[in-house]
């Protein structure tokens, strides 16, 4: 069914953005997931688990990783590419 529909609609929220992930090591069941869109141009550029790990740190540390809901949304969504990074769902 995924197949049938994915190029004919997708959905709007931050669990679909190119810019959010969980963290790589856990995450509670709802409301665990951070945002990375302060720093969009290093995220797009993570490949494995121990690069998010080491954006997890450095945005942590400069103050820009923000903790969001799955289902919110916010005027920077840009839609999933696979195309870069390394996102963990």
């Amino acid at each position: 069914m995924k197949e049938k529909i994915s190029n004919l609609f997708h959905f709007k929220l931050c669990l679909s953005c190119s810019y959010s992930s969980f963290h790589p090591v856990g995450n509670s069941l709802f409301g665990g997931l951070f945002c990375f869109k302060n720093n969009k141009e290093k995220f797009k550029t993570v490949a494995d688990k121990g690069e998010l790990m080491d954006l997890f740190d450095l945005s942590r540390k400069e103050g820009s990783l923000i903790n969001i809901q799955e289902t919110f949304l916010c005027e920077e969504y840009e839609c999933l590419n696979q195309s870069y990074g390394y996102k963990t769902l």
